[in-house]
């Protein structure tokens, strides 16, 4: 599949700006989750952490909230969630970090944080491949 060219996709949720193409797309969760004891800042409801899945410190695994479900979206110019309660885009320019989970995606432009979990297909192998194939021209 990395040998493969990118083909372009019309994405089920998320618009497209004009002269934009979608090359990759998955149905996921934007997920926070809050190890045991940390508080998370709230400014008018909203929360600006996207938290991990894992073991906290103590070995307790943390709860698990779905904030939204969605669709994850690559394009040539951003990368998209368009979910049924949050969303976010970050244009591939001010994306810092991009995190490959065993079950979902992270991403990080300086600002903000967001992690989306995505089901355990073959989608989430081409979706990386898209992903890293754009994120590295």
């Amino acid at each position: 599949l990395m040998a493969q060219p990118l083909t372009k996709i019309n994405p089920a949720r998320a618009t497209l700006r004009q002269g934009e193409y979608a090359y990759g797309a998955i149905e996921g969760g934007l997920q926070p989750i809050v190890d045991a004891g940390t508080k998370v800042p709230g400014g008018r409801g909203s929360k600006k952490i996207v938290f991990r899945t894992g073991t906290t410190p103590d070995g307790a695994v943390s709860k698990v909230t779905v904030l939204a479900t969605g669709e994850l979206v690559i394009t040539d110019q951003r990368v998209i969630f368009t979910g049924d309660t949050k969303s976010f885009a970050i244009a591939l320019d001010q994306l810092m970090v991009v995190t490959r989970y065993s079950d979902g995606f992270g991403f990080d432009d300086g600002k903000s944080s967001y992690e989306v979990v995505t089901p355990e297909t073959a989608g989430r192998t081409a979706f990386a491949q898209a992903l890293y194939k754009i994120t590295q021209r």
